[in-house]
């Protein structure tokens, strides 16, 4: 296969909630108890996490990984490494 395709399914693969909530350090239960939206980043290559601080779990909250100016997460769907196309 070639490298666009390996790359196609690995974002195809790792875009869902199993992921983003490995990505933000929390568990699937967790993950449901939250409010939240998703947009496609990066040019498709990443996912952002915009949380409702109003309406999720201060404890839960308190958990998630790179959290960025209390609400939002950016993660990549896909092994960077993997963009370097010798």
């Amino acid at each position: 296969m070639g490298k666009m395709k390996d790359l196609a399914i690995q974002i195809d693969e790792n875009d869902c909630e199993d992921f983003m909530a490995f990505n933000l350090g929390i568990t699937m239960e967790e993950l449901k108890l939250l409010t939240y939206e998703t947009n496609i980043a990066g040019g498709g290559f990443s996912r952002d996490v915009v949380f409702d601080l109003d309406k999720c779990p201060k404890e839960i909250m308190a958990k998630i990984k790179n959290l960025e100016n209390g609400n939002k997460v950016n993660y990549s769907l896909i092994d960077l490494k993997k963009l370097n196309w010798d």
